[in-house]
């Protein structure tokens, strides 16, 4: 198991994308839609739908706990302000799609 703060292997990164149903393509697709569209859109849900429903919410969960923040502020900083530490702590609180999908 990993603690908070730890960044996952990519062979743990890549087994916990598969679990959750998405491919690296969608990774970085979702991505991009986390940092520029606002939770309250609730863009995800066409999304998933497109890919034939929602992955499993705990798994996709625990996936985001596991990506570097540079993950999230590579499209920049101001699209996604909050810290590794931040973001960890609210993907580990989060209890519905838009709490995870929430930039700040």
């Amino acid at each position: 198991m990993f603690k908070l703060g730890d960044a996952l292997s990519p062979e743990q990164l890549s087994a916990l994308l598969h679990l959750a149903g998405i491919n690296q393509v969608g990774q970085v697709v979702l991505l991009k839609m986390m940092v520029r569209f606002p939770a309250a859109t609730r863009w995800w849900e066409p999304w998933f739908a497109g890919y034939g429903g929602a992955p499993d919410f705990e798994l996709f969960r625990l996936r985001l706990l596991g990506w570097h923040e540079s993950n999230f502020t590579a499209h920049g900083r101001h699209l996604w302000p909050a810290s590794r530490e931040q973001s960890q702590q609210r993907f580990l609180a989060a209890r519905s799609w838009a709490d995870l999908f929430t930039a700040s």
